[in-house]
């Protein structure tokens, strides 16, 4: 794996778990479509935009929700 991807994949983790998972939603974007960030500038965008949405979550963020399960289930089938 590139030093790219791990990047991507990094960003894509903290969206994925954070903007979707915890959230209850799906997300539609997986598996991950790494060959669509082919520029530094498209990586740093899209990570602006992860970090905006997680910065929103967070400031929104009750303290008694800290302990509520959460959980996603993978594209076969295993939670």
């Amino acid at each position: 794996m590139s030093i790219k991807d791990t990047l991507l994949h990094i960003i894509w983790a903290e969206d994925s778990w954070i903007n979707y998972s915890i959230r209850g939603l799906e997300d539609l974007r997986r598996p991950f479509p790494f060959k669509d960030y082919q520029s530094w500038e498209a990586i740093i965008d899209y990570n602006d935009k992860v970090v905006a949405q997680v910065n929103e979550y967070l400031s929104e963020l009750a303290e008694p929700e800290l302990g509520r399960k959460v959980w996603r289930v993978n594209n076969d089938g295993i939670r």
